[in-house]
């Protein structure tokens, strides 16, 4: 289920990077921020779960799996903000005669 959407980011970073498309910059950033914002929606939606739940909440469960995600998110929104921060302005990159 996963192959298939991880192949086309694959595809889209090859071509942004060692292409030098640079243009997929911020569609790329943008989709990190997507994705950082699932992983703390499921991150909050199953400690949610395990907090609600009648069983005993498993420590180790709560401990690796947030660990896990918060790295996991962290990262991509850092990498989202970075990509969409770096773009330059429009003013930067064309030339004003005057």
């Amino acid at each position: 289920m996963l192959v298939l959407p991880v192949a086309c980011y694959a595809i889209a970073e090859w071509i942004c990077w060692y292409r030098k498309h640079h243009e997929l910059t911020r569609p790329l950033g943008i989709l990190n921020l997507l994705l950082a914002a699932f992983f703390v929606f499921g991150l909050v939606t199953t400690v949610g779960e395990v907090l609600m739940a009648e069983e005993p909440m498993d420590l180790w469960f709560i401990l690796i799996f947030g660990t896990g995600f918060a790295i996991i998110a962290g990262y991509l929104a850092w990498c989202g903000w970075r990509r969409v921060r770096s773009i330059p302005r429009v003013s930067d990159t064309i030339p004003i005669d005057n």
